[in-house]
């Protein structure tokens, strides 16, 4: 079945009752096009257009003033330049609840300015994919997507000026991918990603709260630009495992204001890989707690700390100020007499950590501090502790999570 106007958006369904949809579809292959489908109340319960039939295809259509814009209640969907704006519900809603929401394809649609979200996608359904989609303006988040949800792409996206989240994955989505997406300016978060197997690369962040959080499992982030964010650039929730990201850049971009915070990995997030970027246009580069197993390797902004001021004496569960990537040095001022080292906070597999002594007093390596927390404990592998010479002096240790021991590995 076709149903097509006269010419882009040249023929116009108008329901102005507040009742009613204004076209559904039950037939299977249906195709519609070069329709406007509106409403000059803007007060309508009904809905824009409604189908329950299979392959339904939409093309260059224009849906306003209704309820939900469009409501996909089955599979096998194409959706092409559609715009949806200004709805009462939702612009685009694809609901899986009837029937599954598999292999659906959205390309160069806009859902904008709608009363709820953007774009409303629900499980089950595999196979969705969004191409060029826009969605700005929406009281609520932009692209939500929730129930189980796997093998979603979305590919370039924009996404600005939501009223709840830019994107929000939930917990039940499985394989998704991000392909140079933009969002900004979100109330809350840009991106709330809480899926496992999540691959974004080529990300833009600008403005919100935060840039990206991302609270599942598997997670691929390489090549992230989060600019302007008013808390935190990238945040690890404590729910997060196996994340890796790459190239990552945290500025305050167009702000005046600095971003307090780059990297934050709240605690009980496991298994974290920080490789290259630049988080030095932030007050704290890399804040929280790295989990036990992790690499930071090659950003800028976090490499080093310096100014540890200690007191006489014994100092335990000493904190590593330059956020704990590996190859940081505490450069220690302070002591006017002997002075010993106890342990360090916030130790993870493999982290490399430089002492550096610049005081004219003795410095004291304790093994096994019994007044320092365990897991920030030295073990200088000699089964005592370790003096060093009065004056400038220096020590390397290494993190093993095996046995959460700071090793001693040299000493000068």
């Amino acid at each position: 079945m076709r149903i097509r106007g006269a010419g882009p958006h040249a023929t116009t369904i108008r329901m102005d009752a507040v009742t009613g949809d204004a076209l559904t579809i039950s037939a299977a292959d249906v195709w519609v096009r070069d329709l406007a489908v509106t409403s000059t109340t803007g007060l309508r319960t009904g809905h824009g257009i409604v189908s329950t039939g299979s392959e339904t295809n939409l093309h260059n259509l224009l849906i306003s003033g209704h309820n939900n814009g469009v409501w996909l209640k089955s599979g096998a969907e194409f959706v092409s330049y559609v715009i949806s704006q200004s709805n009462l519900g939702s612009g685009i809603v694809l609901d899986g609840s009837i029937t599954a929401q598999n292999e659906v394809r959205v390309l160069l649609t806009q859902a904008n300015g709608n009363a709820l979200r953007g774009f409303d996608i629900s499980g089950p359904g595999t196979g969705i994919h969004l191409i060029g989609v826009t969605a700005a303006t929406n009281t609520g988040t932009g692209i939500l997507l929730s129930g189980t949800l796997n093998d979603i792409w979305m590919v370039t996206p924009e996404i600005s000026g939501n009223g709840g989240n830019g994107i929000d994955a939930a917990s039940t989505t499985t394989d998704l991918h991000l392909v140079g997406p933009f969002v900004e300016t979100s109330t809350t978060t840009n991106y709330n990603l809480a899926g496992k197997l999540v691959v974004l690369s080529g990300g833009f962040s600008g403005g919100a709260a935060n840039g990206l959080v991302l609270s599942g499992t598997d997670a691929i982030v390489s090549g992230f630009l989060a600019a302007g964010s008013s808390t935190v650039g990238v945040v690890l929730g404590a729910t997060s495992s196996r994340v890796a990201l790459s190239n990552i850049i945290v500025s305050r971009g167009t702000s005046a204001t600095v971003p307090p915070t780059g990297v934050r990995v709240d605690a009980g997030a496991a298994a974290f890989v920080l490789l290259g970027g630049n988080l030095s246009d932030t007050t704290t580069p890399l804040g929280g707690t790295p989990p036990a197993v992790s690499r930071i390797t090659g950003v800028i902004g976090v490499t080093r700390a310096l100014g540890v001021t200690l007191a006489n004496g014994l100092s335990d569960n000493i904190a590593i100020v330059g956020g704990g990537a590996s190859g940081d040095f505490l450069n220690i001022t302070g002591p006017t007499a002997a002075f010993s080292l106890g342990g360090f906070l916030g130790g993870y597999d493999g982290q490399v950590l430089y002492v550096i002594n610049n005081v004219a007093q003795a410095m004291t390596l304790v093994n096994e501090s019994l007044t320092s927390t365990a897991a920030n404990r030295i073990a200088t592998l000699t089964g005592a502790n370790v003096v060093l010479r009065a004056g400038t002096s220096f020590a390397t240790f290494i993190y093993l999570s095996g046995t959460n021991r700071w090793l001693l590995a040299s000493t000068n």
